[in-house]
């Protein structure tokens, strides 16, 4: 960590973390190659044609799990968190009359609904879902993404060539450095004083358009909260920001992150030699068919034909010479490919397994059902990831949608946000199903014949079935005093609309009556 801050010490640090992620900037750059070349190109290749892969199953595999990913974690239909009231809370809560308590709950409700669907607008606005989908890419490819929450505007995915990050024993991020190209325009008059001065003064031309490297220094200080600066190449940027931990708009994230490391391993990493050999015999194989449709012909000598004139002549045409005088040759090599092509299908269909690629639907409005379908199966299929990202990724990004709508989640923790598509997530969609059948178990209740039902005690009949089905009835089914209480208030109810019918009717007779003596 830089002990004192300026512009030198800052480009120093950068260079010396950037340095140290040498090697996996290289293998990085190869399990792009297999799959995404743009996601991760070689350094310096922004105008050039990137070499793209012999099979298109890295690519067609790699957006398919990535989409999936972003549809599941930040569904367009509904929002990916709920609010809740603290555990502290609910116990205060418990010790209010009924009546209030049911008030400060439909109230707290509201707020919530109100409150997490404006956060959802709000992810919207900043076109989220476009750099999730990126940054899971990334993910996927390269193990690492940054995401960043601006104050206005999009929300940006980081590759790894752009920020480096330091991490302490438990993964906590300690330091984090952002590259970014801003324009010399956009910078304030002192400070394009400054950026003129430290590159040459007036041999950096005013008014050409030049992009200058801007570095941002985020730092983990003694007092729990994230220091940023900002710095060019010799330049120190005036002012400084701290945010606490929960609320830094830059967010790293890592596929699969071993203790000790600073940076993730991708899924592709994970499978790089199916990759390998995938892409080697797909190249032999396109070669070995390319040579094998380049067909020539060979004349036997003695026939007398002449080759010019067999190539010259139309198709069709008459030669004199005899039945063997032409011959095609054959290469012999159709078992070679055969044995390429079996093994080929055999890491196809293990990639394809591997990103999910076979399992597909056929749905144009993603439902709840299938969302959790989806997050099971990232769950089984990608050796815990989903909870990863739940964790790592949603749980930061609903506070900070939270805080920019400018929504307190209280400074006693008096409101939480609890993640719906997660494991938890996962558990109170199980929740739902198993109130659902507990509704349907109800239901068979009609089946039973009549005389039968006068013999069963219908309060034990619920007590079995949600015990059954592991749902707590008594928090939404009346007991006994209340649902006497509910039929006595029913009866009034029906008692005074009788009465008010009754009255209703003789004033309008009373009316007739009058009519008929008038």
């Amino acid at each position: 960590m830089i002990t004192h801050l300026s512009a030198g010490n800052i480009h120093a640090r950068w260079g010396q973390m950037d340095q140290a992620k040498a090697n996996l900037k290289w293998r990085c750059e190869q399990y792009a190659g297999w799959t995404l070349p743009y996601i991760f190109p070689p350094e310096n290749s922004k105008d050039d044609e990137l070499q793209q892969s012999f099979d298109s199953l890295g690519a067609r595999a790699t957006n398919n799990l990535s989409n999936k990913i972003a549809m599941t974690l930040f569904n367009p239909y509904g929002s990916f968190f709920r609010l809740n009231l603290t555990q502290e809370v609910e116990t205060e809560l418990e010790a209010l009359p009924e009546e209030k308590r049911a008030q400060v709950k439909l109230m707290a409700e509201t707020t919530f609904a109100k409150t997490e669907k404006n956060a959802m607008k709000q992810l919207e606005r900043m076109s989220y879902r476009t750099a999730a989908v990126m940054a899971c890419k990334q993910l996927i490819i390269t193990g690492n993404a940054l995401i960043f929450h601006p104050e206005k505007g999009a929300a940006q995915a980081y590759n790894l060539r752009n920020y480096c990050v330091a991490r302490d024993c438990e993964g906590v991020p300690v330091e984090i450095i952002m590259r970014d190209r801003k324009a010399f325009e956009t910078f304030s008059p002192e400070v394009q004083e400054q950026i003129m001065t430290s590159m040459g003064g007036p041999m950096f031309i005013r008014g050409q358009h030049q992009d200058i490297t801007l570095y941002t220094y985020v730092s983990l200080e003694a007092d729990g909260k994230y220091h940023v600066r900002q710095c060019t190449e010799h330049v120190m940027l005036a002012g400084t920001a701290t945010y606490p931990r929960a609320l830094l708009p830059w967010v790293p994230l890592t596929w699969n992150l071993v203790r000790g490391e600073d940076y993730g391993r991708g899924l592709v990493e994970d499978f790089a030699g199916a990759f390998h050999a995938l892409e080697v015999l797909t190249e032999a194989l396109a070669t070995g068919a390319a040579v094998s449709a380049d067909i020539k012909i060979l004349v036997d000598p003695a026939s007398g034909l002449d080759p010019e004139e067999l190539n010259r002549s139309p198709t069709g045409s008459y030669h004199v010479g005899r039945e063997g005088d032409l011959t095609y040759p054959q290469l012999g090599k159709q078992q070679d490919f055969s044995l390429a092509q079996a093994i080929i299908d055999r890491l196809v269909k293990e990639i394809s397994q591997a990103f999910m690629l076979l399992t597909t639907r056929d749905a144009e409005r993603v439902t709840t059902v299938e969302i959790k379908k989806d997050a099971q199966e990232l769950e089984t299929s990608l050796g815990g990831i989903y909870s990863r990202l739940a964790e790592e990724w949603q749980g930061p990004c609903a506070r900070l949608i939270l805080d920019k709508i400018q929504f307190d989640i209280g400074t006693e923790r008096a409101v939480e946000p609890m993640i719906v598509t997660g494991l938890d997530g996962l558990a109170r969609l199980g929740d739902l199903d198993n109130i659902q059948m507990f509704i349907q178990d109800m239901a068979l209740w009609e089946r039973v014949p009549e005389e039968a039902r006068a013999y069963v005690k219908w309060s034990d009949f619920m007590r079995v079935c949600g015990n059954a089905r592991g749902v707590d009835y008594t928090q939404f089914i009346m007991t006994e005093n209340e649902k006497r209480q509910a039929d006595a208030y029913a009866m009034q109810q029906q008692q005074a609309m009788i009465a008010a019918q009754g009255q209703q009717d003789l004033t309008v007779a009373a009316g007739k009556q009058a009519m008929q003596e008038s």
